[in-house]
């Protein structure tokens, strides 16, 4: 396990990332290692601060992985009485009623969630797609670790030439 670089003493890459859903036996929010060892062709899910077995994806089995956001907007209501306390102690009893007037309704917050997706194909004959995710917060090095997952699992990205005219779709 490495630290503070990608790369462990024995040439394995792994980040430490919170399981969010779809690895079976570990729960959300649990702690895990994420271990692409240069000698396996199989993603270590290694479940951290626990006595649980490992998890294992062969390689040749993911599709996709990459990083993902999720925006959402959060409703609060607005708070009367600190409204209130606030424009009194400013404009005195006018600021009261006028502060607490602006505390009437709800304001809105916008939180955008970032997540780790490994899409994967338990079955090459069958077209269903299984998605692990994995919460990014404090996640060091996930850039060079997603390049190093996609790479070892043959996973090729097409991106467009932009330069030699229009782009017909």
């Amino acid at each position: 396990m490495a630290f503070f670089t990608l790369y462990a003493k024995d040439g394995s890459a792994s980040v430490q990332v919170p399981h969010r859903s779809g690895v079976p036996g570990i729960n959300e929010n649990w702690p895990c290692e994420l271990i692409i060892r240069p000698d396996d062709d199989r993603l270590e899910i290694r479940p951290r601060m626990s006595k649980k077995d490992s998890v294992y994806l062969p390689l040749n089995k993911v599709i996709q992985a990459g990083v993902v956001t999720e925006q959402e907007i959060i409703e609060k209501s607005k708070s009367v009485v600190g409204r209130a306390v606030l424009g009194g102690l400013i404009l005195g009893p006018v600021g009261a009623i006028v502060g607490g007037t602006s505390g009437v309704g709800k304001k809105e917050k916008k939180v955008t969630h970032a997540y780790f997706i490994i899409n994967y194909q338990p079955d090459p004959q069958v077209d269903d797609i299984k998605v692990l995710t994995f919460d990014i917060t404090g996640a060091l090095y996930l850039n060079q670790f997603t390049e190093l997952l996609k790479d070892r699992a043959g996973i090729v990205e097409s991106k467009p030439n932009l330069s030699n005219g229009p782009i017909t779709l």
